[in-house]
């Protein structure tokens, strides 16, 4: 049985009637409790009135048994994000639902784990890129592609990771167009993203080719 079918049943609001009917059945049988179910007497509309509450009851569980589903969650949104400490440098928390409710299911996965060149592919196209990946060492030397980066060190370039947000094959290679094509920023939110989960000595450079 599915967790949905599980909670379905579990939190089941039932109508004010079959609250009714429920409450009814706890009474004794006898002469003295006749008029349980005759909710134009006094203890019938007792019991009616208590059945009310309890409808209430029912609709404020169900509420919350849909807000603890990260994925219909709408007015504990705010809470789901404070969980995962949005709003963050990289993330804010404005924007759809949908988009609210996948920043806090990446930052409660660690991003499903990130560890080789694809695992960032992959979280890059979560947010809409097609990136390539190299270290700094392979994209500074020769031969040069464009837009160029320069590294003061060798070390520098070693604990560098550039990714490049598209590809240009046509004017890779010399002769060069000029003005030569730098490039020294990157995107946001994929740069800040990335420095979150590469190693702390790594530094993460962002170009749009």
């Amino acid at each position: 049985m599915s967790h949905d079918i599980v909670k379905r049943d579990l939190f089941k609001v039932l109508s004010v009637d079959q609250n009714a009917g429920f409450l009814s059945q706890h009474f004794p049988i006898g002469r003295l409790w006749a008029k349980v179910r005759d909710y134009d007497s006094n203890i019938g509309k007792l019991i009616l009135g208590l059945a009310v509450e309890y409808y209430r009851l029912g609709l404020l569980v169900e509420k919350v048994s849909d807000e603890i589903d990260l994925n219909k969650t709408t007015s504990l949104l705010e809470e789901w994000e404070k969980s995962v400490g949005i709003p963050d440098g990289c993330f804010s928390n404005t924007g759809s639902d949908a988009t609210r409710r996948r920043n806090i299911k990446l930052l409660f996965s660690n991003f499903q784990g990130v560890q080789t060149k694809e695992d960032f592919i992959r979280v890059a196209e979560v947010f809409g890129f097609t990136i390539t990946i190299k270290n700094g060492i392979d994209a500074g030397g020769f031969p040069l592609n464009f837009p160029i980066t320069n590294f003061s060190t060798e070390k520098a370039a070693q604990f560098t990771v550039v990714v490049t947000t598209s590809i240009d094959t046509e004017d890779d290679f010399f002769p060069l167009p000029f003005p030569l094509p730098f490039s020294s920023g990157g995107t946001t939110l994929l740069k800040c993203i990335f420095e979150m989960l590469v190693q702390a000595n790594v530094n993460v450079i962002i170009l749009n080719a």
